[in-house]
């Protein structure tokens, strides 16, 4: 009786214990997997739901020389760590969210005149921002059969395909090594 007093007495010993080794082993083998910037592309997607492991592993089954991971994370994986999420490549967003995201944004005037001039253009002041990749009012636009969009009952929203100016996979545009955001960003255009 006494032993099991002891034990319950000390319970919330356990309790700390359990939560941090989750944390640890979490920490361990997100370490173990995962590698360096330079040799993985990290998509963010503002949506209401994504099937990011599909779309990860559809991604993976070509990627671009030199890369040897994709990442894609819907916006709710780094709500509160900006830090995380502006050390990735590509971004998907809401036309209405692009202002706020213009500082860390790398313009694409001639990239997207000259690779994709097929898509409208997201334009501040005579430089385009982001490729449109989803029209709200239409309910067309590419990734279809991993995003869903828009909530039920939410405003209809373009969605924009743009680059994070800090990306190290973006060649010329910025004096990087590569330009493997690039080859993702068409591999994502041409995905339904």
């Amino acid at each position: 009786m006494r032993a099991i007093k002891n034990i319950f007495s000390h319970f919330y010993m356990y309790v700390i214990w359990l939560i941090l080794s989750y944390f640890l082993w979490g920490w361990i083998f997100g370490m173990v997997n995962d590698t360096t910037t330079y040799h993985k592309i990290s998509i963010y997607i503002d949506c209401a739901s994504l099937e990011e492991m599909d779309l990860t592993l559809e991604l993976e089954e070509d990627m671009p020389e030199g890369i040897k991971k994709v990442k894609v994370h819907s916006f709710d994986y780094v709500v509160f760590d900006d830090a995380t999420m502006l050390m990735g490549d590509i971004f998907i967003i809401r036309e209405s969210d692009l202002e706020g995201y213009l500082e860390v944004l790398q313009p694409i005037t001639e990239l997207a005149a000259q690779g994709w001039p097929e898509y409208e253009t997201y334009d501040v002041e005579g430089e385009a921002y982001g490729i449109k990749i989803f029209d709200g009012e239409t309910g067309e636009g590419i990734l279809q059969d991993y995003v869903t969009w828009l909530k039920p009952g939410e405003d209809a929203q373009d969605f924009y395909l743009v680059f994070l100016a800090d990306s190290v996979h973006l060649g010329d545009l910025n004096g990087s090594d590569d330009e493997a955001a690039f080859e993702m960003a068409e591999r994502l255009l041409g995905m339904q």
